[in-house]
């Protein structure tokens, strides 16, 4: 199985949250975890809002980036797929930082592992498969 990594349930693995233990059970599973090359700086950005927060230390923070950069096994280039991203995120009216998740997941067969309950009922609309927790 595939599966498609995004930075909401990544962080939820990371910071060990409520559905932790059901995300890392997918990726124990996962013969590939794949990602668009977008989450490096999406996941850059949340760490530094925690740490920002005062919720990290400045170790911690760049522990928890190179743990969650450590989930991913292959990083989709945004090149590749922004055309086909553009082209959803007209069509289903969403912000392209997503859609290029979904594109990732669609093009590869991956199951969408995301924490985001909006990105995942778009993914089940475009008939994308999606963690069912959700």
């Amino acid at each position: 199985m595939t599966v498609m990594l995004d930075v909401s349930a990544a962080v939820e693995v990371l910071l060990s949250g409520k559905k932790a233990k059901l995300y890392e059970s997918y990726l124990a599973d996962a013969e590939l975890v794949i990602a668009p090359d977008l989450y490096v700086h999406e996941l850059s950005n949340v760490v530094w809002k925690y740490f920002s927060a005062g919720a990290l230390s400045r170790d911690d923070a760049v522990f928890v980036a190179e743990g969650g950069l450590q989930l991913v096994d292959d990083f989709v280039s945004g090149a590749e797929i922004w055309k086909e991203a553009l082209s959803e995120g007209m069509k289903q009216g969403h912000p392209i930082y997503d859609m290029m998740y979904l594109v990732t997941a669609r093009r590869n067969g991956g199951k969408v592992l995301t924490n985001d309950k909006r990105l995942a009922e778009l993914a089940k609309k475009m008939g994308i498969d999606v963690v069912a927790d959700q």
